[in-house]
Order: C-alpha cells, then structure tokens, then sequence
C-alpha cells in the first residue's frame, strides 16, 4: 500500500479506499474481497470453504466449494 507522505495527520482508513469493481456483502472482510481480485486478475479458480465468499464470488469467478471437491 502507497501512503503519500503529505498525508499528514489523516489516518490510513482515510487515505485508503479499496476500488473494487463490485460492492462486497458486509460480512465479507478485506482478505476474502482480496482473493476474490487476486482471482479475477490472474484467470484462476478460486477454492473456498467459506459460503459467503462462495455466494459472492461465484458470479464474477471461477469458483469451487471445497465439498464439492470431497463429493
């Protein structure tokens, strides 16, 4: 992350704000809508064992719910 040094006095949650292309549900934190880009960006399937991050993801990604490797 690049924090411009004439920030001065603003706090990091003032300066950063993520640019996602799709709003995030709520429960979903910064790692999980992290994986979900690092997945857009570099074409590979995302495996997850998190339902949330499953609902979300499966329609911008290339998603797979751990279960259904185990079935």
């Amino acid at each position: 992350m690049y924090i411009h040094t004439r920030a001065g006095r603003r706090s990091i949650k003032q300066l950063w704000r993520p640019k996602w292309r799709y709003p995030a549900p709520a429960p979903l934190d910064l790692v999980s809508i992290s994986l979900v880009e690092a997945a857009r960006r570099t074409g590979l399937p995302l495996v997850t064992y998190d339902v949330e991050l499953w609902q979300y993801a499966r329609g911008l990604v290339d998603v797979v719910y751990v279960h259904e490797l185990c079935v």
